[in-house]
Parts: C-alpha cells; sequence; structure tokens
C-alpha cells in the first residue's frame, strides 16, 4: 500500500480531521443509511424500468404476420407509437425498388397473405440465418412491411440500429438514406444513425421497404425496433430523446469545464484534473451515440465515428482508472494502474484502423478488444471503490452511490450487448447519478480542505508554535550567560547591550504563546539580530555577519521561522569551517505585494543528497522540518534552499507583503497595516545593522 502525505501540508499527520479521502480513517456513519436507502432504490429502480421497458412498454396488441400489419382498429393514433416487431418480407441477395414489388407502382399494393414464395424473417434481428446458406452476416436483402391504417394521412417511421447501410421508401418516397447499400463490397458505403421519415398514406395503406448492406460486422439487418405513428407522436418520441441525450451531455460538459477550472486553480490535485477530462470526453462520447446530436455541428462517416468512439470510451475509461487511483491511493495498487493504462493506450491502435482497407482489423476483433479492455479497466476501478467501502473511509456515502450507479450502468450494457435487451435511457440516467456522486464527493473533500485551513487558527497553531519554544538550546542559554558574565568585568557598556540583546531575544521567545497564528515580521527579525549579537559575542571575530533590510515594508510570517534558519547557519555553516565565516541577512521588496527574505552564509556547505533529505525533514536539523510545514501551507509563500559543499548555503523565502502599509490577505489570516505602524528599525536594532 502506498504511503502518501497530502500535498496541502506535507508531514502532517492529520488527526483532528483528515482532508486526504484515501487516508484509511475511520469517520461517523451517521448519514450513510440514507445513501444505502437510496442505493437500493436505483437498483430497484433500473429493474423495474428495465422489466417495463421490455415487457409492459413493449406489449401491444398488434404484431407483423406475414409480412402485413393491421392497424385498421388501432384506436391509439395520434396518442403513441407503436414497434414493427414480427415476421417481415425479406429478399436475400436483391435491393429492390418500390416498383419492382407488386402493382406497387400503380397506386395500389399486392398484400402477401401466407404466400409460400415469399421468405419472411424476424424483424428485429440478426438476419445472418436468412440472408445466405452459410449463414454469414455479409450481404445485401431488402425489407418490405404493408401496414394497414385505420384511414388515410401523414405517417412517419423512427429508425435505430440498421446494420450498416440502408435506403428507406414510405409509399415509394425514399425518405431516409444511410450510406450506400450495394450487393458487393467495392460498391458499398457504411453508415449508422437513427432517422425518421414521412409520407401519407394511399388507400389506407403505408408500404415500407428498406433496403440493406452489411459488410465486415458479426451481425447485419434490422437490429434494433422501427417506430411507427403519426408525425406527431413520432416527432414528440425524437424530441423526447434528444432532450434527455442533449442534457446528459451538456451535464457531463459543465462538468468537466467547471473542474477544468478548479483543476487550474489548485493544480496540484491531479484527481481533479482527470475527473474533468473524463466527462469531457463523456460528452464527447454521449453526442455520438443514438440520436448523434455530433452531426448537427460536424459532418463524419462511420469510420469516423467508430474512431471518436473508440478514443473517446477508452479516454473516459483511463480518466475514471486515473481518478481512482489518485483520489483513493491507499486503496489502489501504483503497479496495476501502470499496466492498467498502458493496456487501455493499446486501445488506440484501432482508432488509425480502418476495416475498409485489405490489411486492417476486423471490427469484431476491435470489438473484442476494446470491450475486455474496458470490462478490466472498469472492474480494477470498481475493486477500488469497493476496498473503500469495506474499510469504511471517509465519505463512504458518496462511494456507496457511486458504485451502484455504476454498477446498474454496466450491467444494463452488458445486457444490451449480450442479450439484446432493451435499456431505453437508463445508462443515460446512471451517467447523470454517477457525475453527480463524484460531485458531491469532490465537493465533500473541498469542504474538508477549508475546515482544516480553518482550523489553523488559535489553537492548533499555538499548541505547534509552543513546540518551537520548547526548542530552545539550554546550551546556548548556558553560554550567552557565560560571556556576558565574563564581559561585564572588561566593559559595562558591552554588557549592557548584550544584555539588552539576550532581553529581546527572550522577550520573542517567552511572548510566543501570546500570538494568535501569525507575528510582524519585524518582530522575528528584531529576534534574530539579537540572536545574532549574542553569537558574536561568543564566537567574536570567527563570526561576522551583515544586516541589509530595505525600509517601508510590512509583512506577516509564522514565529521562529527565521531564528531557527540563522541558528542553523551559525551550527552548521560557520562553526564547522576552518577559520572566520559570514552571514547575511537580506529582507528587499522582491515586486508587487511580495517580499524575500535571504539567509546567506559561506560555511561549509552540503552536498545535493543532504540538501534534499533538509527538504524532506530527514535531518535532524532544529526546527527545519516545522518551518517547511508551516510555509508550504499558508498561501502566497515558498521556501527554497540551495548549497554547494565548501562553499555555502543560501536560503530564500518569499511571502506576501504591501508597501505603504496597504491592506493585504493571506490564506485565512486578514490583517490591516497598523494604525501606528512599526516600521524596521523601531527596536533599535535594524538601524544599527541596515547596510553594514
Amino acid at each position: 500500500m502506498s504511503k502518501h502525505k497530502n500535498r496541502d501540508e506535507p508531514g502532517i499527520k492529520n488527526t483532528d480531521f483528515p482532508i486526504s479521502i484515501g487516508k484509511r480513517v475511520k469517520r461517523p456513519r451517521a448519514g450513510n443509511g440514507i445513501y444505502i436507502v437510496i442505493s437500493i432504490l436505483i437498483f430497484m429502480f433500473s429493474l423495474a424500468y428495465v422489466c417495463i421497458y421490455n415487457c409492459i412498454g413493449r406489449a401491444q396488441q398488434h404484431f407483423v404476420e406475414n409480412g402485413v400489419l393491421d392497424l385498421r382498429d388501432w384506436d391509439g393514433l395520434g396518442k403513441r407509437n407503436i414497434r414493427l416487431t414480427g415476421e417481415w418480407e425479406f429478399y436475400p441477395g436483391e435491393l429492390k425498388e418500390p416498383s419492382d414489388m407488386p402493382n406497387s407502382a400503380k397506386g395500389s399494393f399486392d398484400i402477401h397473405d401466407g404466400d409460400e414464395d415469399i421468405g419472411y424473417i424476424k424483424v428485429p434481428g440478426d438476419w445472418s440465418p436468412y440472408l445466405n446458406h452459410r449463414g454469414t452476416p455479409d450481404g445485401a436483402g431488402t425489407y418490405r412491411l404493408v401496414i394497414r391504417v385505420p384511414e388515410d394521412g401523414i405517417y412517419g417511421i423512427k429508425t435505430e440500429t440498421i446494420r450498416t447501410a440502408g435506403r428507406v421508401f414510405l409509399n415509394g418516397d425514399e425518405i431516409i438514406t444511410m450510406g450506400k447499400p450495394a450487393i458487393t463490397r467495392t460498391d458499398f458505403v457504411p453508415s449508422s444513425r437513427y432517422a425518421m421519415g414521412f409520407s401519407k398514406s394511399k388507400e389506407g395503406i403505408v408500404e415500407l421497404i428498406i433496403q440493406v448492406s452489411s459488410f465486415g460486422y458479426p451481425s447485419g439487418g434490422i437490429l434494433k425496433d422501427i417506430r411507427f405513428g403519426s408525425i406527431e407522436t413520432i416527432v414528440n418520441h425524437v424530441n423526447r430523446e434528444r432532450a434527455i441525450e442533449a442534457f446528459t451531455i451538456a451535464m457531463s460538459l459543465i462538468t468537466g469545464i467547471m473542474f477544468l477550472f478548479v483543476f487550474f486553480q489548485r493544480g496540484y490535485e491531479t484527481y481533479q484534473g482527470y475527473f474533468s477530462m473524463g466527462n469531457i470526453f463523456m460528452a464527447l462520447y454521449l453526442s455520438t451515440m443514438n440520436n448523434q446530436l455530433l452531426s448537427l455541428i460536424l459532418n463524419y462517416d462511420l469510420i469516423l465515428r467508430l474512431r471518436i468512439q473508440i478514443f473517446t470510451m477508452t479516454a473516459v475509461a483511463l480518466c475514471s482508472l486515473r481518478f481512482m487511483h489518485h483520489f483513493l491511493r491507499d486503496f489502489s495498487n501504483k503497479r496495476v494502474v501502470r499496466v492498467l493504462s498502458i493496456i487501455g493506450l493499446s486501445v488506440f491502435i484501432f482508432v488509425i484502423n480502418d476495416p475498409r482497407r485489405a490489411i486492417s482489423f476486423r471490427v469484431l476483433t476491435g470489438q473484442i478488444y476494446v470491450s475486455l479492455t474496458m470490462i478490466i479497466i472498469y472492474a480494477y476501478s470498481s475493486w477500488i471503490l469497493l476496498k473503500a467501502i469495506k474499510d469504511g473511509t471517509g465519505f463512504l456515502k458518496y462511494i456507496i452511490l457511486i458504485t451502484s450507479s455504476l454498477t446498474v450502468y454496466w450491467f444494463s450494457m452488458m445486457s444490451k450487448i449480450l442479450f439484446e435487451f432493451h435499456i431505453g435511457n437508463l445508462p443515460q440516467y446512471m451517467i447523470l447519478v454517477t457525475v453527480l456522486g463524484i460531485v458531491l464527493l469532490i465537493n465533500a473533500r473541498l469542504h474538508a480542505e477549508f475546515k482544516e485551513v480553518s482550523q489553523l487558527t488559535e489553537e492548533r497553531l499555538e499548541k505547534e508554535f509552543k513546540y518551537f519554544y520548547s526548542q530552545i538550546s539550554p546550551h546556548f542559554l548556558f553560554n550567552t550567560i557565560n560571556t556576558i558574565i565574563a564581559l561585564s568585568f572588561v566593559d559595562t557598556e558591552k554588557t549592557r547591550k548584550a544584555l539588552n540583546n539576550l532581553s529581546v531575544y527572550f522577550r520573542g521567545k517567552l511572548e510566543l504563546h501570546m500570538e494568535k497564528g501569525l507575528i510582524p515580521l519585524e518582530e522575528e527579525l528584531d529576534m534574530v539580530i539579537a540572536y545574532l549579537e549574542m553569537e558574536k559575542l561568543r564566537y567574536g571575530d570567527e563570526l561576522l555577519f551583515e544586516v541589509d533590510i530595505e525600509g517601508d515594508l510590512a509583512a506577516v510570517i509564522p514565529p521562529l521561522t527565521l531564528q531557527p534558519l540563522v541558528e542553523n547557519a551559525v551550527n552548521h555553516g560557520i562553526k564547522p569551517k576552518e577559520g572566520p565565516g559570514t552571514i547575511k541577512l537580506t529582507v528587499k521588496y522582491a515586486g508587487r505585494e511580495q517580499i524575500e527574505i535571504s539567509i546567506e552564509d559561506d560555511g561549509v556547505g552540503m552536498t545535493p543528497e543532504k540538501r534534499a533529505q533538509l527538504i524532506r525533514g530527514d535531518l535532524k536539523r532544529l526546527g527545519f522540518k516545522n518551518i517547511i510545514r508551516k510555509i508550504k501551507i499558508l498561501k502566497g509563500f515558498s521556501i527554497d534552499v540551495q548549497s554547494a559543499l565548501n562553499i555555502g548555503t543560501t536560503i530564500r523565502i518569499t511571502l506576501p507583503g504591501v508597501k505603504g502599509h496597504e491592506n493585504f490577505d493571506i490564506g485565512t489570516v486578514s490583517l490591516k497595516a497598523l494604525s501606528e505602524p512599526r516600521l524596521f528599525g523601531a527596536s533599535g536594532l535594524y538601524d544599527r545593522h541596515k547596510g553594514s
């Protein structure tokens, strides 16, 4: 299991309010019950929806028999559509025109009631058993259906999956064209889309003729229902379907764009980037399905459509996998994710595949490979979710919701692919529920982060700053006092200054617990210079220091940020060095509302390895690990360490500040310039060293 530290607060053990959902922290389960109930309702709704859609919703009194559908007693005219299911006339190996049908060109229609010379085929369904003696799906054929209607008027049909090219005639009028059906593969141009068309009945009869060709697919013919009804009911049905699809696409796209902006604002949150891109790819994928709303703004053929679908489907799967990995990292295996990502990327070879070429992958090969890859990737993503649920991790209620909706989505898709179930708009509904669940999950995490930052105030900061107070070295105290005692015998003026420096130093230390969060930068600098003055007494000419502080600056800083760094420079940089060493402290305005503090020494320096260990907090340098931790969690603060062996070390800290005592905000702390601002030099220490 990978050990991950929250990037917002490196190194801190977050025990009060863990903001990383991947942490194995047990949380109160209050409120999970309602989401368990919702998940159960999702399963019940989905089961009822599929049953109603396939049983009750498909129950109708009228079925096609021997190529004829008698609707003369139909009482649903103008109210609902009817599915054209049953036995259609079928002419395998022929692409018949309306004029080729008996008497149809004369305005009357020959109806074959059980004529043994006419072949029939079950619609909808694969035509392979009816097309040729070999039972292969490649070839061409013509479907014919005669519908008796209760009254003459304008009637229409709405087609779904006709594989993979077709021409539709209604009473002799060509109303729909999809690609170019042909007897041979050479002249064949594939296409696949949902469509609708209308024509007027004649003598109470509507003749429907559909030419179909298919090559290179594992199934062919009229594979999904064709709906028949009045112009009003057909248009309403199509508009309703398009509205649902447009809403689902819009929700995915808007969610993706919204979280893309969030990602750019919080760029270190990788999971937000994957979630946003997954939603954008999902919107593009959905726009090529069913009614293909993408075709309203882009003209494309079947091959380009397949390429877009394979690309976006794979991209969604990979983004989902990486999202789960980064969001629930304690339940995900990095090596497994890397292997699955490589397998997923291999799917892109089918994006450039063209099944029309002689040397290419067959469509069936691509379908099997892509389907297996998607199943494996989503199975592992589901496994991560199940592990998180079993572990009882935080935000469990949202994970339960996401898991249940994803489970229903993939079960419905598998039932459609494997068993030809009619699932209606159930996948779109489940996508919406899944996206909503993930949005709630991310929102909960962001809210948790906000609470975590808000709690970095009085109690938490006071506890941790008191820890710094406990870091006062007794050796430094004893040595300084002994130095002052010895100095009192020879120079009373220096003794007085030394005692003043010691007073300033300990005033900053002893008043630390009185501070709430951040302190003025000048107070920290007072203590730093007092410390350097005292060390100067101890080491004499072996320690030199320069202070260069630009005037008219105001800023705040965590207490005991600079003094421990200077102390490290003395003890680990200058002290081990042979001969005298120099420490230079520079504080200057470095840009609009930004201050740079530089602590330089020409001491022994360190190797790149030790520098890396120091930044990570592996070296036991006084307070350094805690200083980095505090700086990194404050908005606008940063720290950089540069060092070279036998040359020296430079530490640069940048922090928000203003020139001229304007108002400014830092993180969750909002400060105004004091009505009587204490400029650098107010303590009397800065003036003595400025520019030295």
